[in-house]
């Protein structure tokens, strides 16, 4: 590895994936910081795994300060404040973030039995056994046909 900061390159997305062996060499050995542009804008980064280590453990110092100077700012906002008084304002709070938590997942379950019923009303006048055969063949359809590619989601 070497001792000098990589060179920083920047390539056109078609050059990258068509030198991509050639591109990851030189980022591993730390000859090369690759910004990759789609369209003339910047959209990806290409460093060596050292680079990114060390990034991370950058991003995680960053994290525990910005949480250790919230806890200094919601301290100082609450000195004044009694424990016993912030423990149960804290505790009706919990209790009000779980009530909507219950509300949500009650309103979700609700839905999905409204789901049922209506696919249940919709297919109501076919007899059981009439159904049952369409699913088999239509799950033997889908068993038969050659699996395709995902499509990649949309930018």
């Amino acid at each position: 590895m070497s001792t000098s900061p990589p060179a920083e390159t920047t390539m056109k997305l078609t050059d990258t994936k068509q030198q991509f062996s050639q591109v990851v060499n030189r980022v591993a050995r730390g000859e090369a910081r690759v910004v990759v542009e789609k369209s003339g804008l910047p959209v990806a980064a290409i460093i060596s795994a050292e680079e990114y280590r060390r990034f991370k453990d950058q991003e995680r110092r960053a994290a525990r300060e910005a949480l250790r100077e919230a806890f200094t700012r919601l301290s100082e906002a609450f000195k004044d404040v009694p424990d016993d008084e912030l423990e149960r304002e804290l505790a009706k709070a919990q209790a009000e973030v779980r009530a909507e938590m219950r509300a949500e997942r009650e309103a979700q379950r609700e839905a999905r039995f409204d789901a049922i019923d209506r696919i249940s009303d919709a297919f109501a006048d076919i007899p059981v056994d009439e159904l049952e055969r369409q699913v088999e063949r239509a799950l033997r359809e889908v068993r038969t046909q050659p699996q395709s590619e995902p499509t990649p989601a949309a930018p």
